[in-house]
């Protein structure tokens, strides 16, 4: 990015905070701590008070379909482990200690919230996951600084070319981690974080680039409003929407949704046997129409998923005889998993880890 700063005209000044102390970044690290804290001693204390403290921060995707939001701000507070959370301490002391100098409190505290939220939907879709951890603000906000850093020696300090290339560099490495398994890192908060940080500054602290920033910003926003309710591509958004239609009798959408899924996420036996039931629905309702020729079809593609989830049910049994080391019995011969009354509803678990996953920042230079 180039340097086009003209550091000798005056920029646009914010009202600054009232005191030098940074309190507002002061109180974003101590309960990052606390909420890390309880993240860590949830399956110690299940019960208490500190576990609650956990579940009040997490979110899982389904939860965030339908309505409930909350994990999409406070999910920044717990980290996964050590290095997760020192690494991003570090970089929200450094750069939220600057920022807070220089603007004003209600400001500093609108950023962080748009930020965390930019930083969560981002994330809910790219990995139909809502992350933890603070970097994606971290990323915001160094998107701000440099963005801004005509406006404040201090800002220019950080948003050094070193720095940016650091954070680029570590959130690459992220990606690539992550593509071999080897991390499981929250890459849209990243890079959602930081454009939404270089839109922020840019708008505020160079208004001249406004006829490229503003329509990268709308758009941005756009797609993470529209992930709270719409994510098409994504092999959970349709396995939780077709659970809401079968639930609603609306069985051929639900089975529409649940074909979907299994398309984008490969086979998942608690998902056939959703499809399984919604068929079994559909083929009532197409016996009450006295439509044998839809009857027909529906019954075959049971048969179809019954002898599939029978296979599965044998590749497994297959791979417990080969952990066990030994020879597969008669009482090992259970009955693979054939669709029953109930409808599963695994729709918040991502195929593959299916766990919640972390947001680093790069380590402090």
């Amino acid at each position: 990015m180039p340097d086009d700063f003209d550091y000798s005209k005056p920029r646009l000044k914010m009202t600054t905070a009232s005191t030098d102390f940074p309190l507002l970044t002061t109180l974003l690290v101590a309960f990052s701590v606390v909420f890390t804290a309880s993240f860590w001693l949830q399956n110690q204390m299940p019960d208490s008070p500190v576990s609650a403290i956990s579940h009040l921060a997490l979110s899982s995707p389904t939860q965030v379909w339908s309505g409930s939001y909350k994990g999409l701000f406070l999910s920044i507070f717990p980290h996964a482990d050590v290095i997760h959370i020192l690494f991003n301490m570090l970089w929200l002391w450094r750069i939220g200690m600057a920022i807070e100098k220089e603007v004003h409190p209600l400001a500093y505290v609108g950023f962080v919230l748009a930020s965390a939220f930019v930083g969560s939907t981002c994330e809910l879709a790219i990995s139909s996951q809502v992350g933890i951890g603070m970097s994606g603000v971290v990323y915001a906000m160094f998107g701000l600084v440099w963005a801004g850093r005509g406006h404040s020696a201090a800002w220019r300090q950080i948003a050094t070319r070193e720095n940016m290339n650091l954070f680029l560099g570590w959130g690459v490495l992220c990606i690539v981690l992550t593509a071999l398994k080897y991390m499981t890192v929250a890459n849209g908060a990243h890079f959602g974080g930081l454009l939404f940080g270089l839109c922020i500054g840019g708008l505020v602290y160079s208004p001249r680039k406004k006829l490229v920033l503003i329509p990268a910003l709308v758009a941005q926003l756009a797609l993470c409003f529209m992930v709270l309710f719409y994510v098409p591509w994504s092999g959970n958004w349709h396995w939780f929407a077709g659970d809401r239609d079968y639930d609603a009798r609306r069985y051929v959408k639900a089975g529409n949704h649940f074909e979907t899924a299994l398309k984008l996420s490969g086979d998942d036996a608690p998902l056939l046997a959703n499809l399984s039931l919604s068929y079994l629905q559909q083929m009532n309702e197409a016996e009450n129409r006295g439509d044998e020729a839809e009857v027909k079809r529906l019954l075959q593609q049971i048969d179809k998923i019954s002898h599939k989830l029978e296979i599965m049910g044998a590749l497994k049994r297959e791979g417990d005889k080969g952990s066990k080391g030994g020879k597969v019995t008669t009482e090992d011969e259970a009955t693979a998993p054939i669709p029953g009354d109930g409808k599963s509803s695994d729709s918040n678990t991502e195929k593959g880890d299916g766990g919640t996953k972390q947001e680093t920042a790069p380590g402090k230079q």
